[in-house]
């Protein structure tokens, strides 16, 4: 979700129908002996997860591959993604498991190439792009579809719907593919709530809403939150500065396992009666600050004020409307794991101290 380089994009001047038929040309010369690797950005969430598996689903049904490759790279680490993979088992590979990449076709789906988790490779070339996020693009490619939607699950149903492909409802694993998408267009639309939610969200919900599993689709949405999160909310809660409708507060040191903790904290805090914007972070590993904004306040480009927060310390930072996160490396000043638990109290005190300063003057300036 960070700003990109390259040139601009032609999506914007292409018709919906245009865009929809770049698939086809995507896939000319491809057929079942062909292989083919989907890709998405790091850290893939059910919007990325159930695109890349409706992508697979169409590309099979149109020219019958039987070698296509869902690829990511990070972890599977929020306790809702990890429902959603038991669950839908959409049989992901980790790329840092993949020793080469020597796919015939590489799509990316959810994100745009700067942003793609793509490891060690740098150097892929992507065949197609179906991207959803607002903020235009300069990717070095014409192969890009984007029709601005609020998920990118239903932009690939755009898709199904351009290729004249249909679910079976007696189909278990229809059934999951259905499944899979609405989970994503509920999670990346706040359930049709959020800002950016389009008639492309509301109808594909509408749409495909009567073949989904119901269970399943409670189970994924309604997950279990770890004890460990909890117990961290109600530790945090009380610490939370609000000043003029903006909280801020930093929840401390924490694992990588557990980062998914500072957005669903974001979120909670967002949906206090005083609030209109929350800004989250922690210290993730020792090595990095990562930060996460939720806000409904309409002054607020949120997608800014996140690159302005991780490009002002040499890192990254972007969003979409209303969310955004942000990270940068601690460098020399990282926490080392042998440091004694009072140098680490200390350390967290500092940067606790300094990046809610700076976070107060950035949304101020």
């Amino acid at each position: 979700m960070d700003g990109n380089q390259g040139s601009t994009t032609k999506a914007k001047t292409m018709s919906d129908h245009q865009q929809l038929s770049l698939l086809s040309n995507a896939l000319e010369g491809v057929d079942e002996n062909s292989t083919i690797g989907i890709f998405t950005h790091r850290f893939p969430d059910p919007d990325a997860i159930s695109s890349m598996m409706a992508l697979r689903w169409v590309i099979q049904k149109l020219v019958g591959t039987k070698v296509v490759d869902l690829i990511f790279e990070g972890k599977i680490s929020h306790p809702q993604n990890q429902v959603f993979d038991n669950l839908l088992e959409p049989n992901l590979r980790d790329i840092d498991e993949i020793p080469e990449v020597m796919y015939d076709k590489c799509f990316l789906v959810d994100t745009v190439p700067d942003n793609a988790g793509i490891g060690q490779f740098k150097d892929i070339k992507f065949d197609l792009v179906i991207d959803h996020h607002k903020e235009p693009p300069k990717i070095e490619t014409d192969n890009y579809i984007n029709l601005h939607a609020g998920s990118c699950a239903g932009t690939i149903y755009q898709i199904i719907q351009e290729n004249n492909l249909e679910f079976d409802p007696d189909s278990e694993i229809d059934k999951r593919i259905v499944t899979g998408i609405l989970v994503g267009i509920a999670t990346d639309t706040d359930t049709l709530c959020s800002p950016d939610t389009t008639k492309i969200d509301v109808s594909t919900w509408s749409e495909l809403l009567e073949n989904r599993d119901p269970d399943i689709l409670a189970r994924i949405l309604n997950y279990e939150k770890p004890k460990f999160w909890v117990e961290k909310k109600a530790e945090i809660f009380s610490q939370v500065i609000i000043i003029e409708g903006l909280a801020i507060v930093g929840i401390g040191r924490i694992d990588n396992k557990h980062r998914d903790l500072i957005a669903d904290i974001a979120d909670d805090i967002r949906s206090w009666e005083e609030v209109n914007t929350a800004i989250v972070f922690a210290i993730v590993d020792g090595s990095r600050i990562e930060g996460s904004i939720r806000s409904c306040n309409s002054a607020i480009s949120v997608p800014n004020l996140s690159k302005k927060l991780g490009s002002g310390k040499g890192g990254t930072g972007g969003g979409k409307a209303g969310k955004g996160a942000y990270k940068y490396s601690l460098g020399g000043s990282s926490i080392d794991e042998n440091d004694s638990p009072e140098v680490k109290d200390l350390t967290w005190a500092l940067f606790d101290r300094k990046e809610q300063e700076r976070i107060f003057k950035i949304t101020k300036s």
